[in-house]
């Protein structure tokens, strides 16, 4: 319940604040880090299974690392 919670959480912040009032909030540090912690913290928890050794629990941590080494390497590239 609580990986879902989080998903639903990010998904909640998202999508009022990039879609529909456009907030611009890449500009403020203490909006940024709370949104960044959701932001990686929504598919980690939804990439953990009850069974650890789990196809999908292992193929969901290699996706949220790739999504992570990713996220990086855009900033990199952005500058920003």
């Amino acid at each position: 319940m609580l990986q879902i919670s989080l998903m639903l959480a990010w998904l909640l912040v998202e999508v009022p604040l990039d879609y529909i009032f456009k907030v611009d909030f890449r500009h403020t540090r203490w909006m940024i880090i709370g949104y960044v912690a959701l932001f990686f913290t929504a598919p980690e928890a939804c990439s953990v299974s009850p069974q650890p050794q789990a196809p999908l629990d292992r193929h969901g941590r290699i996706l949220f690392r790739a999504m992570a080494v990713l996220a990086f390497v855009q900033l990199g590239l952005n500058g920003q």
